[in-house]
């Protein structure tokens, strides 16, 4: 029922995600932990996503949804290098926004807080 109604729906809509979490303070990160966060949580959205690969809307409105996270939003302690890379998510999606509005394509983030997910 749920992909009829995407199939029928005049708009196309497409959902990125991207996690990797480690608690630790800033000044205990090492390089590679920092580079690790970055890669997966940010340079990965890029890469699979508009900032790469501009798919045209063909005339018809589009809905892209980036996942972030309310650490995107705000600072929280242990998570530097998750909250940095984040927020370049948020940021990407603004500039991703900006340029592909005239095409008819609207970016959007979601940034849901802690979720249990067992």
């Amino acid at each position: 029922m749920l992909d009829d109604g995407v199939a029928a729906s005049p708009a196309r809509h497409r959902v990125r995600q991207r996690r990797n979490r480690q608690l630790r303070r800033a000044e205990d990160l090492t390089e590679q932990t920092w580079q690790d966060m970055l890669d997966v949580n940010l340079t990965g959205v890029w890469q699979h996503g508009e900032g790469r690969h501009p798919p045209s809307a063909g005339g018809r409105r589009r809905l892209d949804i980036i996942t972030s996270s309310g650490a995107g939003l705000k600072g929280q302690a242990n998570t530097g290098h998750y909250v940095a890379a984040k927020h370049g998510v948020v940021g990407l999606m603004k500039t991703l926004a900006n340029e592909l509005a005239p095409d008819l394509i609207r970016v959007n983030t979601v940034n849901p807080g802690s979720v249990d997910t067992r």
